[in-house]
């Protein structure tokens, strides 16, 4: 990662020195400011001017700048320090952002996590929430303080239910659990049926913190010029790094949430389960493994197999659409809320940011203010199309990705494009926004503001910000610790349990090893002590058939020969 990062750098470097430095260049308007002022250049008019007072900081009108600089918008000569500083770090996070394995259609997702970040995060939240209806209803089956066998139960029922609430149709909280987790199923079945639907799991939590600190270090490297290539820290320069900054907790969340490597074993796993449900008399008729999603398009409707619509059923946890918790009014109001959480701190971090001296409320607070507002109308039409009902399944995704793509591109444009210099000009450091562009004023020198932000201000806000955006994600961890130390399986979170497991078990490799095991506790002791009862009583009933065969034959005997005596007799 790092090699190919450097080379990109060296890629970048070389290609801005190449261009020309174009439009309105601060430090080169001052120089020659300077040096017009000194030799007492007759070109120069007085209107041009605001302040003289100080000749190494000389401030001009709107006019002045752009009659002596230059009205056009100038790029940046460090315009490679400055996209490496946020962008090359965001690529990395959206790369480490947990999709489905549903192949090329999970690129796409990246246009939605872009266009529609609050719906991705709410999309994440509602996936927790779904999590802890499967807890709550499990665990009031259990006392208070349950036993080590009864809490190895609850995981093992807690893995089953969050795959039934992706495969099976109708999904009913509490009728599914009281179906699928009968009193009647050992506690071997369940253990061995989710230890399989576990293995499917994958977690890349670590990949993402890894991707994060790279993302931090980038910024911070903003504040030191012998790593940053940048001669100072400047608002352009963090703003985006800032805006952006919602992605820590999205994709760190969407790793601790996690997801199924193959949701084809767990069909079959779950399968395998339903038949031995029905094979113990447990089982409903009405309760079965989704085959096909409908999809609909106004009065027009069609179907898909379930595994090619993957994309808009709800297997990717980022996007789901189709599937609203049914919660109480107050608990989906404080979801939507946590859901603009970070994105509404991203923005005001950004915006903080650019209202720093000298150019204060400026064309590029504007931009953000465009930008994140944009990304609220983009929920709105979301929630809106998924209300409405009228267009539904895949039609709904290609509606929402276009209206995403509509939203994303443009906006990550004027992002770049701003990193590299676009609205740098006269016009937007002047403030004329607010002061209008006769009181405006264009400082060309501000040193004394440059170091007060560069050394005060926004590492404050660098910092402040980081700490608030990984400080959701903890609050997320804390209070789903329960649902997360449910769905977490693997040697290094719950070593007790499958040292348990692995002893009492043969020793198998591979997944051969783990479906052979199902399928033979499928056939399970209770199912194989039944039929050893049905043996024994079917070698009962041949005896007792014997003995009666037996003495009939004697009492036919005994009759013929009373028959015999009497005709002596006679």
């Amino acid at each position: 990662m790092f090699r190919h990062t450097t080379i990109v750098r060296l890629s970048v470097a070389a290609a801005t020195q190449l261009q020309p430095v174009l439009g309105w260049n601060r430090g080169n308007c001052s120089a020659n400011v300077t040096q017009m002022v000194q030799s007492n250049d007759s070109s120069l008019k007085p209107a041009w001017f605001i302040s003289l007072a100080d000749p190494n900081n000389p401030i001009l009108t709107v006019e002045g700048c752009e009659a002596i600089c230059d009205s056009k918008m100038g790029f940046y000569s460090d315009s490679a320090p400055r996209l490496i500083t946020w962008l090359l770090p965001v690529i990395l996070l959206i790369g480490n952002m947990q999709f489905a394995p549903i192949g090329r259609k999970k690129f796409f997702m990246a246009l939605h996590l872009l266009g529609d970040p609050i719906h991705s995060t709410w999309s994440l939240l509602a996936k927790l929430g779904d999590w802890h209806r499967c807890f709550s209803s499990i665990r009031g089956q259990y006392p208070k303080k349950p036993s080590p066998d009864q809490k190895r139960r609850m995981k093992s029922s807690m893995m089953i239910l969050a795959v039934a609430e992706e495969l099976l149709v109708p999904w009913n909280i509490e009728n599914t659990v009281l179906s699928l987790i009968p009193e009647e199923v050992s506690d071997d079945v369940l253990w061995e049926t989710a230890r399989a639907l576990g293995e499917s799991r994958k977690n890349e939590l670590l990949r993402a913190i890894l991707a994060i600190c790279w993302y931090m270090f980038e910024v911070l490297a903003a504040f030191i010029p012998a790593i940053g290539q940048s001669t100072s820290a400047s608002g352009g320069k963090i703003a985006p790094a800032m805006l952006l900054s919602w992605l820590l907790p999205v994709v760190l969340l969407s790793n601790a949430i996690g997801g199924f490597s193959s949701l084809r074993n767990c069909e079959f796993f779950t399968s395998q389960y339903l038949q031995y449900l029905a094979r113990l008399g447990k089982s409903r008729h009405d309760i079965s493994i989704c085959k096909e999603q409908q999809s609909k398009f106004f009065k027009k409707n069609d179907s898909a197999p379930y595994f090619s619509s993957l994309a808009w059923s709800g297997a990717i946890y980022s996007y789901r659409s189709g599937k609203w918790p049914p919660e109480t009014p107050g608990g989906k109001l404080l979801l939507a809320l946590c859901s603009f959480l970070p994105v509404t701190l991203a923005f005001g971090l950004a915006f903080a940011t650019l209202e720093t001296a000298p150019t204060y409320f400026s064309c590029r607070s504007v931009l953000v203010a465009v930008i994140f507002y944009s990304w609220i109308m983009s929920t709105i039409i979301t929630w809106i199309a998924s209300f409405l009902r009228s267009i539904t399944g895949r039609y709904l995704w290609y509606f929402i990705l276009i209206k995403d793509s509509f939203i994303a591109v443009p906006a990550l444009a004027l992002i770049i494009l701003t990193s590299c210099g676009f609205l740098n000009s006269c016009y937007c450091w002047s403030g004329a926004l607010v002061l209008g562009r006769g009181k405006a004023s264009v400082p060309l020198n501000p040193v004394s503001a440059f170091y007060h932000n560069d050394h005060v201000i926004y590492p404050a806000m660098v910092a402040t910000g980081l700490f608030l955006q990984i400080s959701f994600f903890l609050l997320i961890l804390w209070t789903g610790r329960r649902c997360f130390w449910m769905m977490w399986w693997g040697n290094d979170v719950c070593p007790e349990e499958w040292k348990a497991s692995t002893q009492s078990q043969a020793p198998t490799t591979g997944a051969a090893s783990t479906t052979g095991a199902l399928l033979e506790i499928q056939e399970g002791p209770e199912l194989s002590q039944d039929a050893d009862q049905i043996e024994q009583i079917q070698s009962q009933i041949k005896s007792s058939s014997a003995i009666a065969k037996d003495e009939k034959q004697e009492i036919v005997i005994k009759e013929s020969s009373v028959v015999q005596v009497k005709a002596e007799d006679k």
